[in-house]
């Protein structure tokens, strides 16, 4: 895990101590520019912190064709991207295809859970703003992320 990604979870005792997060959706992804570029492990190392949280970890099946046929990246821990040496390859069709099974399910677990996914969440690293939860934009789609 980044040390930037590491020192935002430290950050969360609150939100552990209140059970926030207990109960929420969670996923990992990550990228690198080879395909023996760690991306197991980052993704493996970024778990544990939601575990703690007691949030409800979504990962891909191995029955979902697209991770038995890809050939730039993909996991079961959760969505990869292969981007090249250069960093400039965008998304094969198949990682959209994990990209956005992760979107699916995260509907599915909050239509499925009627108040389960908060409408806002405050964030507590950053003066206690908050964040509007039902921007749908916030979550973007598989489509635009290169």
């Amino acid at each position: 895990m980044a040390s930037e990604m590491k020192y935002f979870w430290d950050q969360t005792t609150s939100l552990w101590l209140n059970g926030a997060l207990h109960g929420k959706p969670a996923c990992v992804f990550t990228a690198s520019g080879s395909m023996h570029g760690g991306q197991e492990s980052t993704l493996l190392t970024m778990l544990p912190p939601l575990f703690h949280h007691g949030m409800m970890i979504m990962g891909l099946s191995n029955a979902t064709p697209a991770l038995s046929n890809t050939k730039t990246g993909g996991t079961p821990y959760g969505a990869s991207h292969v981007s090249g040496p250069r960093h400039d390859q965008g998304l094969s069709p198949d990682e959209k295809i994990l990209c956005e099974t992760l979107i699916i399910l995260k509907q599915i677990t909050v239509d499925r859970n009627p108040g389960f996914f908060p409408q806002k969440i405050t964030d507590h690293t950053a003066g206690n703003s908050e964040t509007d939860c039902t921007d749908k934009s916030a979550y973007g789609s598989a489509d635009n992320h290169t």
